[in-house]
């Protein structure tokens, strides 16, 4: 194995990370699962109603409910086990074949967080996208030129909020502190999963196949909007969290400004008291200072 001198930051970074491993194989694959996914989603409520074997599914006592989320499980179960092959594989790879230790649980938390909720959110966007506009073509232009730009541009908007592959959100365990930033990241997953989840109830209620009693509509409408509103609250209090960040420090940058330009004292001693309780810390600092300057300083 190389150095760090002789290695490029992504070889270095899959040598020093225990789980940038599994989380590269599951980026690469998610990306690639939500372009098939789109295909998958667009064409089955289609190609169903063109082929004659559909009929028999038609006439059976089976729920529009039943019939999408019967859908929607088998496409999951797909690329669930592919993913599940993929990452064992890396697993192989991992334990065999790299410098880095290998970490179990980082294959379970990218799959369960990182695929999952992103397949979802895919599935359904497509499915409804496919239900309003009931053109097959038009859905995966739609479709891949939202991945695309969510890839280009929306990934670094406003810390990774609308980046729904959470490429740009940090997501990387540390051998020391573990996941660093494990809240913000579960709630920006959430958001998806929620979002994904809003959108299939809504398809539930658009699709084509049973008309639906019109209370049962208005429930499936009332659920699905319920849904929606719990994702993007979640979406909202992963923005505000970093928001306020931005806050701050625009606020600090303003202050450092406003009195960059006024007379600056002289720091003579500063004594800092430090103490902790429990998980919290109390810091008390006493400074002495000294005007050098040739006029009285504002207070």
């Amino acid at each position: 194995m190389g150095t760090q001198s002789n290695l490029g930051w992504f070889e270095w970074v899959m040598v020093a990370m225990p789980s940038s491993i599994p989380f590269v194989n599951i980026y690469l694959f998610n990306i690639a699962q939500s372009v098939i996914a789109i295909f998958l989603a667009g064409s089955f409520l289609k190609r169903d109603k063109k082929l004659d074997t559909a009929e028999v599914i038609y006439v059976r006592p089976m729920s529009n409910a039943d019939y999408i989320i019967g859908k929607t499980w088998g496409i999951m179960k797909v690329f669930v086990s592919l993913n599940m092959i993929a990452l064992l594989i890396a697993g192989f790879i991992h334990l065999f074949a790299s410098a880095s230790p290998f970490a179990l649980f980082p294959y379970f938390f990218y799959l369960l967080t990182l695929s999952i909720p992103s397949l979802i959110f895919v599935l359904g966007l497509s499915f409804v996208i496919m239900s309003f506009i009931r053109n097959q073509a038009v859905t995966f232009v739609i479709m891949l030129g939202f991945i695309g730009v969510t890839l280009s541009y929306l990934g670094d908007a406003e810390h990774g909020t609308f980046d729904f592959f959470a490429l740009t959100v940090p997501n990387m365990f540390s051998d020391v502190l573990g996941h660093t930033n494990l809240f913000p990241y579960l709630v920006q997953r959430l958001t998806f999963l929620f979002l994904g989840m809003g959108l299939l109830t809504f398809t539930i209620a658009m699709v084509n196949r049973l008309p639906l009693h019109p209370k049962k509509n208005i429930l499936l409408n009332a659920l699905g909007c319920m849904i929606l509103i719990i994702g993007i609250s979640c979406g909202f209090i992963y923005f505000n969290r970093f928001n306020h960040i931005d806050n701050q420090r625009k606020l600090y940058s303003e202050r450092y400004k406003k009195y960059n330009n006024i007379d600056k004292v002289h720091l003579i001693d500063q004594e800092i008291v430090f103490s902790q309780n429990d998980k919290k810390i109390s810091v008390n600092s006493h400074i002495k200072i000294q005007n050098r300057n040739h006029q009285e300083v504002d207070k």
